[in-house]
């Protein structure tokens, strides 16, 4: 199946091909946003991250894993937006509000940083599970202390921002392409035009000429200068005909006065009259 008239015009090709362009650089300049944004989401948490495991670390370096654990324990029954697990040189549990590390094996003094899924509960009760980023570090005593945040409202805010930019995206493809119709409908419709007058010239129609718009572009520069050969051809054509009628009026007489002549000599010739051979020279 061929497709449509109009898909294959040149002006809507172009459309497409610019159309193609654009989703190409779209979708770069859509990647750099997310990868920009998460970026910073990221650099975000952990820089609090950051600062709280030094509070922690020098809290541990004043007093030990009593004192630890104790500012531990204050700050998981606080309001800061953090969770925390500290764990004895033999990996059990001290205190904090995450159960277990979200690693298989920790052996370095780190810092090793980890996102993970922490199961939690909405205020209905049902059972939900929020990505959380996390730091875990070896203290100089051998335990253990992971401070993490939960990064979850800023992941989902990400990915509205992202939503957002594929939509805005895709409704200006839409546009474009919709343009592009409209746009590729305009000029068939001007270049029928001319296709109609070549038609029509071809069919011998030498009076048919090209709608000028007054638009004064490119197309009304082809019709203007279309119309003016026409006008040529068609002068032209008036010039051979009055030269051809011309040239009939000037041989009638000469031609009548010859049959004439031609008419006498055959009938002097049946009637036994005259020269034959001297009358068809003369």
């Amino acid at each position: 199946m061929r497709m449509p008239r109009l898909l294959r015009t040149t002006p809507f090709r172009l459309t497409l091909l610019f159309l193609a362009l654009f989703a190409a650089a779209a979708s770069a300049f859509l990647g750099y946003i997310y990868i920009a944004t998460a970026g910073e989401v990221n650099r975000r948490a952990d820089a609090e991250i950051s600062r709280e495991m030094e509070s922690l670390e020098a809290t541990y370096r004043v007093g030990g894993q009593a004192t630890l654990n104790q500012a531990i324990i204050e700050r998981a029954i606080g309001e800061r937006p953090f969770v925390y697990l500290l764990l004895d040189p033999a990996g059990k549990k001290v205190s904090g509000s995450v159960e277990a590390l979200p690693v298989d094996s920790f052996s370095g003094p780190g810092p090793a940083w980890v996102t993970f899924k922490l199961t939690d509960r909405n205020i209905d009760g049902a059972e939900i599970r929020r990505s959380t980023r996390s730091v875990i570090v070896r203290l100089d005593g051998g335990e253990v202390l992971m401070v993490g945040a939960d990064v979850q409202d800023s992941e989902d805010y990400v990915r509205k921002i992202v939503r957002a930019l594929w939509g805005a995206g895709a409704l200006v493809i839409l546009l474009g392409l919709a343009g592009g119709v409209l746009i590729s409908r305009n000029v068939s419709r001007s270049m029928q035009g001319l296709v109609d007058l070549v038609t029509a010239v071809q069919a011998g129609d030498l009076h048919a000429r090209a709608k000028v718009r007054g638009a004064r572009d490119e197309y009304d520069e082809l019709a203007e200068g279309l119309n003016d050969m026409l006008d040529r051809i068609e002068r032209l054509m008036g010039g051979l005909r009055h030269a051809g009628d011309a040239i009939a009026h000037d041989l009638r007489s000469p031609l009548t006065r010859l049959r004439a002549r031609m008419e006498v000599a055959l009938i002097d010739a049946e009637n036994g009259k005259g020269d034959p051979v001297a009358a068809l020279e003369t």
